[in-house]
């Protein structure tokens, strides 16, 4: 598996207002920024206990991978070439690490690891 390499064309946010310096996950959470894999909300948030969504994860995957496209894309009913995670949603679908979910579409707002 080949990661992408990073190149960084702006300030990056690394701390986040809702990550207190004791939550267990705020070395991850800003390694993982640094490398541009993840990203807060314009509010300065990063809210680290919502639920990943699929569109949220397929960004992720986007920027954390460089593979090749396996399959062929398919148009998603509820995917709007507008929506901002279309390209992302678009990519890893096609690099094979997203599915459609049967007769329902991509749904990007659902929880992408369900309990």
């Amino acid at each position: 598996m080949n990661y992408r390499q990073v190149r960084l064309s702006r300030p990056l946010q690394v701390e986040f207002s809702d990550v207190s310096t004791d939550y267990w996950a705020k070395d991850f959470i800003a390694e993982l920024a640094s490398m541009e894999i993840l990203e807060g909300f314009p509010d300065g948030t990063f809210r680290p206990d919502a639920p990943v969504t699929r569109a949220q994860f397929a960004a992720m995957l986007r920027k954390a991978f460089a593979k090749g496209k396996i399959r062929q894309l398919v148009a998603f009913k509820d995917v709007s070439t507008q929506y901002w995670a279309y390209n992302a949603i678009s990519e890893v679908y096609q690099m094979g690490f997203l599915n459609a979910v049967i007769g329902k579409g991509f749904q990007p707002h659902s929880k992408a690891f369900p309990p």
